[in-house]
């Protein structure tokens, strides 16, 4: 595993988290 493909996952798990952040506040 490279650094950058660190990156790349530290940067898909972000936008997921943000993701659902949305979801939850969007359904609360």
């Amino acid at each position: 595993m490279t650094a950058k493909d660190s990156v790349t996952g530290l940067k898909h798990a972000a936008d997921t988290k943000s993701e659902a952040i949305y979801l939850l506040q969007k359904f609360s």
